[in-house]
């Protein structure tokens, strides 16, 4: 008896130090940008009211999938945003590679709504008032929360805002209004975890800002940057809010350092050089995203707190672009997410970042992307692939820091910058360097000024 007592608690130890060591080293999530859904792509130029856009109106939001399958045809174009064959397309890939990957949750960086919304739907509703706007809207997001909440049935999804998503129009300074306390209850519900709700139920629906424990160490920080932007109102109220916003950032930080844990930032307008405007201006000139004094605050809030930082995340830019923050402690990775819309003339993309569990650091993603030439979902690239091939467990930031302005590396930045489209100045008109082989090393204007001055 004492033998065989022996024999099973061994067996019991071995089993239990199995189911131990079974335990995954690492895990994943998925980041998506700039849906940019829009109905009024079904809509004829000239045809006013528009019957889509009418129905909808009239129709509960529950009942927007029948409406837009009957009316909305169009085959996915470059140069337009999402309309309803693209949207459900994605909705049906990002489900499938969820499922594939044991995603643990999702990220949507902003920009739910189409480019011009309010525009185009005060010209083809003829409705201009700004209760029916609202209504328009509100119905909007119930349809695409409701899409998401179908898509990942099972997995937390943690939204963020865009300057396109707002009752006032582009770039409109929605502070402490009805929007945000719409949105927190529609948005609430694809949050799973009930603190992470409770956090977008109170904090979101005051500020459009909100912060949640995604995983084990791992601190997700989600900021609405549209109080940072230069497009934002010149007022004082903007200001407060934008700096409430910094100094919750700063605490947040500070929580997840003490506490040991990793701090994923994530947003949609990043604050970066906009190298596209950039370009453009005559006399030269360099064109940040954020208002100038926004800038260096928030990095030293960043650099203040950067080994607590797994990573900053944004969209906006419509393009598959990376950049590292450099101070005299370490670096921080910036790494941006393509969108959905191939509005710009991009393939519309999205990724999978793998990351340590038990140190929340990223070590590698995937890009997938629509070949709308082609009209499928395909595997782009596989990061350390690309960057660092040789290399095991490494972080992505590592190798972004191998990024060199010629070679092989720069070729493969260049190539899938704009997914796998020659749409962008980098490659259409060889713009690479300096312009934007310089906005990969800073996003501050002087210091970008004097690289592409000396490149």
């Amino acid at each position: 008896m004492f033998t065989s007592a022996k024999t099973i608690l061994f067996s019991f130890l071995i089993f239990c130090s199995t189911i131990i060591f079974a335990q995954p080293s690492t895990s994943r999530f998925m980041a998506v940008s700039d849906i940019h859904f829009n109905p009024f792509n079904a809509c004829i130029q000239n045809v006013v009211p528009c019957p889509v856009i009418n129905v909808l109106k009239q129709t509960p939001s529950s009942q927007w999938n029948a409406t837009l399958a009957s009316y909305d045809s169009q085959i996915p174009a470059y140069g337009k945003d999402s309309g309803y064959i693209l949207f459900k397309s994605t909705m049906t890939e990002l489900q499938q590679k969820a499922i594939a990957n044991k995603i643990n949750f999702v990220v949507i960086l902003g920009d739910f709504l189409g480019h011009d919304y309010k525009d185009n739907y005060q010209l083809y509703s003829g409705d201009l008032t700004q209760s029916g706007y609202e209504s328009f809207v509100k119905k909007t997001f119930e349809f695409l929360a409701s899409e998401l909440a179908k898509t990942f049935p099972n997995i937390d999804v943690y939204p963020v805002i865009g300057n396109n998503d707002s009752y006032e129009g582009d770039y409109g300074s929605d502070v402490n209004t009805q929007f945000h306390s719409d949105l927190a209850k529609i948005f609430a519900p694809l949050i799973k975890n009930p603190t992470a709700q409770q956090s977008i139920q109170q904090d979101f629906s005051q500020t459009g800002y909100y912060s949640a424990e995604v995983g084990k160490g791992l601190h997700l920080i989600a900021l609405d940057t549209n109080y940072f932007s230069t497009r934002a109102a010149n007022n004082s109220t903007v200001d407060s809010n934008a700096k409430a916003q910094l100094a919750f950032l700063s605490t947040e930080l500070a929580f997840a350092k003490r506490t040991g844990e990793k701090a994923l930032i994530v947003m949609h307008v990043p604050d970066a050089v906009d190298v596209y405007v950039t370009m453009k201006q005559n006399p030269f000139a360099v064109i940040e995203t954020w208002k100038s004094n926004y800038i260096p605050r928030f990095q030293t809030v960043l650099f203040a707190n950067q080994l607590a930082i797994s990573a900053v995340l944004a969209g906006h830019f419509h393009a598959d672009w990376q950049q590292v923050l450099f101070s005299k402690k370490a670096p921080v990775l910036v790494n941006g997410v393509p969108a959905i819309s191939p509005q710009f003339g991009n393939n519309p993309g999205y990724k999978i970042y793998e990351y340590t569990v038990h140190n929340s650091s990223l070590i590698n993603f995937d890009t997938y992307f629509y070949n709308l030439n082609l009209n499928q979902w395909n595997a782009e690239y596989n990061f350390n692939q690309v960057y660092q091939p040789s290399c095991k467990n490494c972080r992505v930031l590592s190798g972004m820091q191998l990024l060199t302005k010629t070679g092989a590396s720069a070729d493969q930045y260049k190539l899938f910058y704009a997914v796998s489209t020659n749409s962008q100045p980098i490659t259409k008109s060889n713009k690479w360097i300096p312009f934007y082989w310089c906005a990969t090393q800073s996003a501050v204007a002087a210091d970008y000024q004097t690289c592409v001055n000396n490149p």
